[in-house]
């Protein structure tokens, strides 16, 4: 990927202190590290790198990602969130010593037909109230059994399920959630699994023997009415580009696509070398962008390879830097600005990365 100029800082002491952090909240568990997605677009490899001394296990959803962090030489389990879609997917699971999920009964019997050389750790996962992955409460003693019998399967099972809601700190599904899965479970001799970020941070009643965090671990609050400062998180991800020009308008300019701002009087305006091209998020209104200690408003759409802001008031050059989010500028106020959760932010944005 060429060079664009946006520039991608990892700050992975923060990264390190956010799931101590995890750690410290629920000390009766063991912490699983949710690198998926190339670690939230922070970087898997580095990031598991990161959290060898600390992770229990780590979690991500394909094959080749869990292969790229054994060949990196991360030695810790690995959990594959959405398990095997083959017979031969499952063999290469085995033999990279990979755990992996059971949500469906096509993978139920993919279990009862392989034959491996050793048997694989399972996470057999249900559907609580999700309504996504996962099999129904009823299907749990047939599917435990069956599973137990398969020689596929170490005799270890955990149980796990998802929280829809717990990011709602007073939304009632949540406990219903954990009643529904501990009822169902509670004669099968197996561990748990079912907090989340949000679960760790604010719902003490889902801590079971493993707790999966993701979104807290890069400095994202998991909450709808609580920020990442609110929680003693340390932002993980700063995000940077270039003012590459100031434009001087006068009163009834029109700028951008659409012309749908127009210049109340006369007014300088900068230009951010940043765009939707980026994974900047096009439909963001009544967004802001940092330059030096000053915040400064973004006006008309975001382009592709750029965006225009308001520089009335604002002492700037061109050639300045602007902060588009980070440990000085929240993620999350970026967006609530584009109607979006910044776990979609971190993911979608590129550029150059680097790590300190």
């Amino acid at each position: 990927m060429p060079d664009r100029g946006v520039r991608i800082t990892i700050d992975l002491q923060a990264l390190q202190h956010n799931f101590q952090l995890a750690q410290r909240s629920a000390p009766n568990s063991k912490t699983m590290a949710v690198i998926k997605a190339d670690a939230y677009g922070h970087g898997a490899l580095e990031c598991g790198r990161a959290l060898s001394a600390y992770a229990d296990a780590y979690a991500v959803v394909f094959l080749d990602e869990a292969k790229a962090l054994r060949e990196a030489g991360i030695h810790q389990p690995i959990l594959l969130l959405q398990g095997c879609r083959s017979i031969h997917d499952l063999e290469q699971a085995a033999a990279l010593e990979l755990w992996t999920v059971v949500h469906s009964k096509e993978q139920l019997r993919m279990h009862e037909l392989a034959k491996l050389p050793q048997p694989v750790t399972v996470w057999l996962k249900l559907d609580t109230g999700m309504g996504r992955l996962g099999f129904a409460l009823a299907e749990l003693p047939g599917v435990y059994a069956r599973l137990s019998e398969c020689q596929s399967v170490s005799p270890s099972i955990t149980l796990m399920t998802h929280l829809a809601c717990a990011d709602e700190r007073h939304n009632p599904l949540t406990l219903e959630q954990c009643q529904r899965f501990r009822k169902a479970s509670a004669s099968m001799p197996c561990s748990h699994s079912i907090a989340n970020s949000a679960g760790v941070l604010g719902w003490p009643i889902t801590h079971a023997e493993w707790n999966r965090v993701g979104i807290m671990l890069y400095g994202g609050t998991p909450f709808v009415d609580s920020s990442a400062a609110d929680l003693g998180l340390k932002s993980v991800m700063d995000v940077e580009s270039t003012l590459i020009a100031i434009q001087n308008h006068v009163p009834g300019d029109m700028l951008g696509y659409g012309a749908e701002w127009v210049c109340p009087e006369a007014m300088p305006v900068g230009v951010v070398a940043i765009g939707y091209g980026d994974g900047y998020p096009r439909g963001i209104r009544n967004g802001n962008v940092l330059i030096g200690k000053q915040i400064a408003r973004i006006i008309g759409r975001v382009s592709m390879d750029s965006l225009l802001i308001d520089l009335r008031g604002i002492t700037a050059h061109v050639g300045d830097n602007v902060v588009l989010w980070g440990a000085k500028f929240p993620v999350e106020e970026v967006a609530q600005s584009a109607a979006t959760i910044s776990y979609e932010l971190m993911c979608q944005i590129r550029g150059r990365r680097h790590y300190r």
